[in-house]
């Protein structure tokens, strides 16, 4: 569960930085709610990346920069967030 403390900890400083973009607020809380409700992290990290890039289009494909640094931080390592739920803990 060590990878689902760091994720939500990344996401928390995250929304602190973009507080003024509700959009952005409310895409990181979706994300940090599914954490809470113990959904595998990821699909919680796959539907992150899906409502970034969503949220990129929307706004002409820009990202501030603390949206573009957590898009990097999940791209980084793609098994960084394997086997973190549930199932990898056993």
């Amino acid at each position: 569960m060590e990878n689902a403390k760091e994720l939500k900890s990344l996401l928390v400083g995250v929304k602190q930085k973009v507080v003024e973009d509700s959009v952005a607020v409310e895409l990181i809380n979706h994300a940090l709610s599914n954490l809470e409700q113990g959904v595998n992290i990821e699909k919680v990290v796959f539907d992150l990346k899906r409502d970034l890039n969503n949220y990129s289009l929307s706004h002409n494909f820009k990202l501030s920069q603390p949206l573009t640094e957590l898009q990097l931080k999940l791209d980084e390592n793609p098994d960084k967030w394997r086997d973190a739920g549930l199932t990898g803990s056993i």
